[in-house]
């Protein structure tokens, strides 16, 4: 436990964090000057975190930046080997995946929802708000339940960012690049729904698990069974790989 709460406090990057937020804020602020609609409350949360897709299209780099160096530099500086005195490698490993996982996720949940209550403080709920406004995952919320459905949004935020987190630390071990986390997880981010799209199976692409709104053929099992898998696949490529670069030394 003194341990997860010290990688956790250690992964915290201040520069990596700023940059991250800074990203965030701009994306959502282009998508409101670009998304002309209502902006009223609701609205000008969803139009913010999807709108004309900007942050659909950066939320990757919000979500890996935090993370991407949290073993990369265990790894460059090879305090590794002075870690795995003190505790086994599978045990090392699993509070990595779970603190960066963690850490992550806190992290953006907050941003989403600060935006969330400034959107509900700036305007009141409007009187007539379309309501095929939300397609795929949790459309059948939005008609009766909109902030509800803001907040299922979030909540799917927090999980997106806990799965594509590790995935971006994992391509550490494998890149020992520092910009490996960057540049590996936009590409499997961005290009798994065009390439998926040739065996018409586009809705499973990674990009609409976060963007899953205008997304008509996204589903909630299918979403949560999808990340379910990028999880597993991911913590278990990554132990097995970490294993024998540890080994190798």
């Amino acid at each position: 436990m003194k341990y997860f709460f010290k990688t956790g406090l250690r992964y915290v990057n201040w520069l990596s964090v700023i940059v991250a937020t800074l990203i965030f804020v701009i994306s959502v602020v282009v998508n409101l000057f670009a998304y002309d609609t209502d902006h009223s409350n609701i609205f000008l949360f969803l139009n913010g975190v999807g709108g004309a897709g900007v942050l659909s299209l950066t939320v990757i780099f919000v979500v890996v930046l935090p993370s991407s160096l949290s073993i990369y530099n265990d790894l460059k500086d090879n305090n590794i080997r002075n870690i795995l005195v003190r505790m086994n490698l599978k045990k090392y490993y699993f509070t990595k995946v779970l603190a960066v996982g963690l850490f992550t996720a806190i992290f953006f949940a907050l941003l989403l929802s600060v935006l969330l209550i400034i959107a509900l403080l700036y305007k009141d709920m409007p009187k007539n708000i379309p309501n095929n406004f939300a397609f795929g995952a949790f459309k059948s919320f939005y008609p009766q339940h909109k902030i509800l459905y803001s907040i299922l949004f979030i909540m799917n935020g927090f999980v997106f960012s806990f799965v594509f987190s590790i995935l971006g630390m994992v391509t550490t071990i494998f890149w020992q690049n520092k910009y490996s986390a960057a540049i590996i997880g936009s590409l499997l981010y961005l290009f798994t729904e065009p390439i998926l799209a040739i065996f018409q199976l586009e809705r499973l692409g990674f990009s609409s698990l976060f963007e899953y709104q205008s997304n008509f053929l996204t589903n909630v099992h299918e979403m949560y069974i999808e990340f379910l898998l990028i999880l597993i696949v991911s913590i278990s490529l990554g132990y097995i790989k970490l294993k024998k670069v540890v080994n190798n030394d």
